[in-house]
């Protein structure tokens, strides 16, 4: 997968509100952007190249961890979570769709993107353990590209409004201008 690793500071944050969250689930919080599937079929080296192309022109993320879902799964467990609220994740997903794409590089398409963080997996037919989550504003720098249990990080390098020429800013033109 391509996912956003959350911090330490954040899981130590989830850690002592939390207590329902299992210590291998804490250990791997994360919001995965794209799902890749079997990592043996891969070309690693070119998932790399592509997050790393993309990375080049994405600003850190920015947002909040704020709502609580559970996701109904027809499994024996539901997966608990929260999600992820950026105004930058729907760029971000496509951007990367595009990357990988360019790169001939398969991943899952069957799914919408709902950024979120997996807190717990709950037997199907239990209760909530909890009816809301405080927000918790989170930052991303970097984006990470996991396989098995090895995390590859690639930082994000770009900026907001990398994409305007200098020579427009030195004008003080306008953006609708530059067009």
């Amino acid at each position: 997968m391509i996912a956003l690793r959350i911090p330490d500071p954040i899981r130590a944050e989830i850690k002592q509100k939390y207590p329902f969250v299992d210590s291998e689930t804490l250990n791997n919080l994360h919001i995965t952007l794209i799902y890749l599937g079997d990592s043996r079929t891969l070309d690693k080296i070119k998932v790399i190249r592509a997050a790393s192309d993309f990375a080049q022109y994405q600003a850190p993320i920015k947002g909040v961890l704020q709502g609580l879902a559970r996701f109904i799964n027809g499994q024996a467990v539901d997966p608990l979570v929260v999600t992820f609220d950026s105004p930058q994740m729907p760029r971000l997903y496509t951007g990367l769709a595009n990357s990988l794409e360019t790169y001939q590089i398969p991943y899952h398409k069957e799914h919408g993107f709902i950024p979120h963080m997996t807190l717990a997996y709950i037997p199907k037919d239990s209760g909530l353990p909890i009816d809301t989550i405080e927000p918790i504003e989170i930052n991303f720098s970097e984006v990470y590209y996991v396989d098995g249990e090895v995390w590859f990080p690639v930082d994000f390098v770009g900026y907001e409004n990398k994409g305007i020429s200098t020579t427009a800013i030195n004008l003080n033109l306008s953006a609708d201008e530059i067009k």
